[in-house]
């Protein structure tokens, strides 16, 4: 088999997801805790829209608003770091997976460009002097070797503006995901998590004044509370069955 005196080494990390979804796991174990819960939390906090005290296993009906505030808060701080490192540890994934592809396309792509190599060159390295182009023509094997030479060295470009690309989105999610756990639970921060898929009801239930627009999506106004009060007057009058209205009624 030929070779080349070109090589493609993509930069990695250290980070792994399994390990950062363990903190992650820990931080849920936590909120469980704090709400006195060991069922299934997660299944009540993001399946469907739910009374704040009911997710409680502590009878804290008739505490003071500034007292349920605290209890909010606390969860929420919870449930949104948790929510975060499990979007760093996604973060990780998509870097990895495509640092894996573009791995596989070059070693694919120089297992064909080996095997196009004259015989006569089999077994050696060819380089970017050796061997030297034969005249000026296209024939003949050393302006073969020069050819195919030529193709893997602007596969080899092509990789590493991708690998280049690949790694500043790596390093730009890192600084990202970092200043929104310094910012906190804002509402575009929460609705980053949201479009990632990895909340949909459990910022709601925890404070529902706090995060309105996790309602179909968008901010509670005045005209779409009207609305949706005539849309899902039949489920909480006990007509229809709750389940229903947040699945029919609400995109989050």
């Amino acid at each position: 088999m030929a070779y080349f005196d070109i090589t493609f080494l993509p930069r990695t990390t250290t980070a792994n997801p399994e390990t950062i979804r363990a903190r992650s796991e820990d931080l849920n174990i936590l909120q469980a805790r704090l709400l006195g819960r060991a069922d299934d939390l997660d299944a009540e906090f993001n399946n469907t829209a739910t009374q704040f005290t009911d997710l409680m296993a502590w009878n804290i009906r008739d505490q003071s608003a500034e007292e349920l505030q605290l209890w909010r808060d606390a969860g929420t701080a919870i449930v949104y770091a948790s929510s975060m490192i499990e979007l760093w540890a996604q973060h990780v994934e998509d870097f990895k997976k495509e640092r894996s592809s573009q791995l596989s396309e070059w070693w694919e792509f120089l297992r064909t460009k080996r095997s196009e190599i004259p015989d006569k060159y089999q077994g050696q390295t060819i380089t970017a002097t050796y061997p030297a182009r034969e005249g000026l023509g296209w024939f003949g094997d050393e302006n073969k070797c020069r050819s195919v030479y030529d193709e893997v060295v602007a596969k080899l470009a092509d990789l590493e503006e991708r690998e280049r690309a690949n790694y500043r989105a790596f390093e730009n999610n890192a600084e990202d995901v970092a200043e929104r756990l310094r910012q906190g639970p804002t509402k575009e921060n929460v609705q980053t998590l949201i479009d990632a898929g990895i909340n949909s009801w459990a910022f709601y239930n925890l404070d529902p004044n706090q995060y309105t627009m996790l309602i179909d999506g968008q901010e509670l106004t005045a005209e779409n509370a009207e609305e949706w009060a005539e849309e899902l007057g039949a489920y909480w009058s006990g007509e229809n069955p709750s389940t229903t209205a947040t699945t029919s009624s609400c995109s989050c």
